[in-house]
């Protein structure tokens, strides 16, 4: 397999993803989850989703949420 996602569960404002040795290049990312609290929308929102490193990805949110996910793309 020449890519992977990796994925973290949040319960705060930013998380950052890293690739595995296996698949050490980020070629992408992003989140879900983000906006609702108990099924109804809030004020939750992204402030900025970008490749942190060359095997990582960075979500920050406007204030912490209790869960969320956030993903990197990771290849060869």
């Amino acid at each position: 397999m020449l890519t992977t996602v990796t994925a973290t569960a949040v319960n705060a404002a930013a998380s950052t993803v890293t690739c595995p040795g296996t698949h050490p290049n980020v070629v992408g990312g992003g989140y879900t989850g983000i906006g609702l609290s108990g099924g109804a929308a809030n004020t939750q929102y992204t402030v900025e989703s970008y490749p942190s490193a060359g095997n990582a990805w960075t979500v920050s949110l406007n204030a912490s949420d209790a869960a969320w996910t956030a993903y990197a793309i990771c290849s060869k």
